[in-house]
């Protein structure tokens, strides 16, 4: 019998959790954010050809060929991400209400 794969649960489970996501968010989004975005999306290495996000354990990616789609191996470090800046607030949006 294979062992059985572990569960993702909300990490979010009292007021206390709350305001320190809360805390880690005001303080850097885009560090906040970057994380949750390369463990729940995959991203497009062009480098390698490949679909990647990043999981726990011994190979930090999980890579798929981009044209095949094949399960395939790649070498990037475990801090790669595709972006030069997780949260670029250079040119908020501007909102006009009235």
């Amino acid at each position: 019998m294979s062992t059985p794969k572990k569960i993702s649960a909300n990490p979010i489970r009292t007021r206390k959790d709350w305001e320190a996501a809360r805390e880690a968010a005001t303080r850097d989004p885009g560090a906040f954010h970057g994380d949750i975005a390369l463990r729940e999306l995959f991203w497009l290495d062009e480098t390698n050809g490949a679909w990647v996000k990043r999981i726990e354990g011994r190979a930090p990616w999980l890579a798929f060929d981009a044209v095949t789609g094949a399960r395939r191996d790649v070498a990037l470090p475990v801090d790669w991400t595709p972006w030069a800046r997780a949260f670029d607030d250079g040119e908020a949006p501007f909102l006009t209400v009235g």
